[in-house]
């Protein structure tokens, strides 16, 4: 993995679920950490449902190996600020780095 191509500023957000006074759960996103990252839009797809317009965007993210991270947690991009679900994750080499493929929504 050559640094030059890490480029991109991402977090990688944790997910913990509290409960408010009424007891209903609240979803609560916690940085996990923030790391280096190259990231390469892979392609979008586009669909209409009862006229509804829907992107999904698929991306692949490759960084340095973070121990702890799992397929709960997304990536927020720091440059515009988009959120990506992690769809699969694989691990490069023992300990090397990350490879993710993940996907975000627009409607």
């Amino acid at each position: 993995m050559r640094a030059g191509s890490l480029d991109t500023r991402v977090t990688i957000e944790n997910k913990t679920v509290t409960r408010d006074e009424f007891g209903a759960e609240v979803i609560i996103w916690d940085t996990f950490a923030v790391a280096w990252a190259e990231v390469k839009d892979v392609n979008s797809v586009e669909r209409f449902d009862q006229a509804i317009r829907t992107l999904t965007r698929m991306t692949m993210i490759k960084m340095r190996y973070v121990a702890g991270v799992t397929s709960d947690m997304r990536i927020r991009i720091n440059a515009d600020g988009r959120l990506l679900a992690i769809t699969s994750m694989s691990q490069i080499g023992r300990r090397y780095g990350w490879q993710f493929a993940c996907e975000d929504y627009s409607v």
